[in-house]
């Protein structure tokens, strides 16, 4: 088991209940049992706290995080992780979502944070954004690459994007996909029987529509 004084700070752009979300929650979750002291951080206002609150893990709300780029606000909500992480001295940053990978790895890097880990679910500028906001995307990655120790990725396509562009991380660029929970997912089959029937039902009241 971990040493219990290993820190973990979780770190969001928004509290909106999305995957990235689930995905922190339950993996803070799993880092509780093993020993680490958590904190989930998120700009914005959402569903994450809530659901924090129920999983019992320590949450607080960042007052300058926002996902769309804004200089002068991004500069306060790198002050603002900046001061968190010194008062807090995680030994683990994880950094999710664009906006937070950026801000977070600066303010990481200032606050001397042993290791800054950054996972992506896709790269914001394949999003369909202007020529302009795409370049800027690219350039605002691959310049804060270094303030990064390891880049983890779901897809292999990520993961050669990043050498395409040259986005480099201090270490490396690993690519981890998502894990399927099997105990909640197997909880919610059908028996084959009972899935028959479903799938039967189904079919009939398909073709009643189809035909009347």
């Amino acid at each position: 088991m971990k040493n219990a004084k290993s820190r973990i700070i979780f770190v969001i752009t928004q509290a909106e209940w999305g995957g990235v979300q689930s995905y922190c929650v339950r993996a803070a979750t799993e880092a509780i049992k093993r020993g680490y002291e958590v904190l989930i951080v998120a700009g914005s206002e959402g569903e994450l706290q809530g659901a924090c609150e129920k999983a019992g893990i320590p949450y607080q709300k960042l007052l300058r995080m926002e996902r769309e780029i804004r200089p002068l606000k991004d500069i306060g909500a790198i002050r603002e992780l900046q001061s968190l992480f010194r008062e807090w001295r995680p030994d683990t940053v994880y950094l999710h979502s664009s906006k937070a990978g950026i801000v977070g790895s600066i303010a990481g890097r200032l606050a001397r944070v042993p290791h800054i880990v950054y996972r992506i679910g896709g790269w914001s500028f394949l999003d369909p954004v202007s020529q302009a906001q795409k370049t800027l995307r690219i350039w605002s990655e691959r310049l804060t690459a270094s303030c990064k120790d390891v880049i983890i990725t779901l897809h292999p396509d990520d993961r050669a994007r990043a050498e395409e562009h040259h986005i480099k991380p201090k270490e490396r660029v690993v690519m981890i996909p998502n894990a399927l929970d099997l105990e909640t997912f197997d909880k919610n089959i059908l028996p084959h029987d009972e899935a028959h029937q479903e799938l039967d039902e189904l079919w009939k009241k398909g073709c009643l529509l189809y035909t009347s």
